[in-house]
């Protein structure tokens, strides 16, 4: 490190030695607008020739999107020329690399030119001809400023890329999700368990025991609350911590930590569980008062026929499955906005998950139904297959790469690692080259 620091210092005429007088630049992070500010900082010591002096480069967050991009384009010799729009694949072209001085510094220094077209020639009232490092820092500049919209960037890539991306996603997910769960409703209503299971019968009138298991869980839940609240005075009261008897692992000194932290531990288990028990104890309820409604005189007076026979009520839970996608994209939107929508953000994120968490579960349910009250000996099968085909699937599909994060990590790489040679050329898509040109260097694994 210090051989690599000397030679730099070197290329600068920076003589001091490595052992002492290191310095860094750290750049904090929030988004693209601390990158955006970032840059502005690294141009201004760039343009009074401190920039040069830092051994160092530390980046967090939003601000290792312009740090990466500094480096990115430092790393290697680029195809110079503004007039290079078609042949600056050619590897007998000249080649220029950039810097950190006020020269050579990537993303340009000089005020007067900050507004400047480098393909035009001329800026907002500064009728010049751009030139030499002029010209390439502003044309770099120019590239980042019309990806300021880096989600939807143009060039066949634009608002229903990004919205199919969020659908694939939900749809892989879904597909490997829905048949474990047709599985396990099918094996619930083909063994009564949703109406007798633990307990012969009903445990108490319309409660059944998956309803009681979720009532007793979050009982549970209050009493261990209550309790709480009441040992709490012990808790504050304040301990001698130079007693021997309290280094103890359970000493009055930590118990109460400890207490604590195995509450925060145990309690979602028990809320998470408490609340799918008794979904799935409310699950022949929600069924039956969809049916009812839709079928105000039902055809059959057993209820569980009618649920087999009902046409409408899956179609109701497709709708609420639709809807909870719908509010998710709705919601996914909005939080790209300002902070004011904070609130009403998180309310379309609850009313997204509602609608799809009881869409796919009735859905479910009438289908399961409908396979236990079958003939067809074959449906069974078909479901077990299914089970068989989207656990390989599952396996098989990295959710790295169908996430809308996959998809959010390409366009910033896109934006801020491009291929220079492209924009310096004024050729659209700078994030493409012809042979074998990878954005960032990493293959599209980053």
């Amino acid at each position: 490190m210090d051989e690599y620091i000397s030679k730099r210092r070197e290329s600068y005429e920076q003589t001091e030695p490595t052992d002492k007088n290191l310095t860094g630049l750290a750049l904090s992070g929030g988004g693209i607008r601390s990158a955006t500010f970032c840059l502005g900082v690294m141009q201004a010591l760039a343009r009074e020739g401190i920039m040069k002096r830092f051994d160092y480069l530390s980046t967090v967050s939003g601000s290792g999107y312009i740090g990466s991009s500094l480096t990115w384009i430092l790393h290697s010799k680029w195809a110079e020329g503004k007039q290079r729009k078609e042949d600056y694949d050619d590897s007998n072209a000249p080649k220029i690399r950039f810097g950190v001085s006020v020269d050579d510094f990537s993303y340009g220094t000089k005020l007067r030119n900050r507004d400047a077209d480098p393909h035009n020639g001329a800026g907002k009232g500064d009728n010049v001809e751009l030139s030499g490092d002029d010209y390439r820092g502003a044309a770099i500049l120019r590239y980042l400023r019309q990806h300021g919209n880096y989600l939807t960037p143009g060039d066949g890539i634009n608002f229903l890329s990004l919205v199919g991306v969020i659908l694939r996603g939900m749809f892989i997910s879904i597909l490997v999700f829905l048949p474990w769960l047709l599985l396990i409703f099918y094996l619930l209503v083909a063994n009564d368990w949703f109406t007798n299971t633990v307990f012969p019968g009903k445990v108490y009138g319309d409660v059944t025991a998956f309803t009681f298991g979720g009532l007793a869980l979050f009982a549970t839940f209050f009493a261990l609350s209550i309790l709480y609240a009441g040992l709490t005075r012990w808790s504050s009261k304040t301990f001698k911590v130079d007693n021997p008897s309290y280094k103890s692992a359970w000493s009055p000194a930590t118990f109460w930590y400890r207490l604590r932290r195995e509450y925060e531990r145990w309690m979602p288990y028990m809320l998470a569980l408490g609340a799918a028990l008794l979904l799935l104890g409310w699950l022949p309820d929600l069924a039956e008062l969809i049916t009812k409604l839709l079928h105000p005189d039902p055809s059959s007076a057993d209820i569980t026929i009618a649920i087999a026979k009902d046409e409408k009520g899956p179609l109701m839970a497709l709708l609420s499955t639709i809807g909870g996608v719908l509010a998710a994209m709705g919601s996914f939107f909005k939080s790209g906005k300002d902070e004011q929508g904070t609130f009403s953000t998180g309310l379309l994120a609850f009313v997204a998950s509602l609608l799809l968490t009881l869409g796919l579960f009735v859905g479910t349910y009438y289908m399961a139904v409908r396979i236990d009250a079958s003939e067809n000996d074959h449906v069974g099968w078909v479901v077990a297959w299914g089970v068989v085909a989207t656990s390989v699937l599952g396996w098989l599909a990295s959710i790295n790469y169908l996430s809308i994060h996959r998809y959010y990590r390409d366009r910033l790489m896109e934006s801020y690692l491009p291929d220079v040679g492209r924009v310096l050329a004024g050729s659209p898509g700078g994030c493409r080259r012809a042979k074998g040109y990878v954005p960032g260097g990493y293959g599209g694994q980053g």
